[in-house]
């Protein structure tokens, strides 16, 4: 459900020290992570 994946993305950027998904995409870019 979207709640579930809500919690998980929140989860993913706390444990990378990320406030939002924009510092997800710029981290993922940044370590090669935008080609999966």
């Amino acid at each position: 459900s979207e709640k579930t994946v809500k919690n998980h993305v929140s989860s993913i950027l706390r444990k990378l020290n990320l406030m939002d998904r924009t510092q997800a995409a710029v981290f993922a870019i940044r370590n090669k992570l935008d080609t999966l």
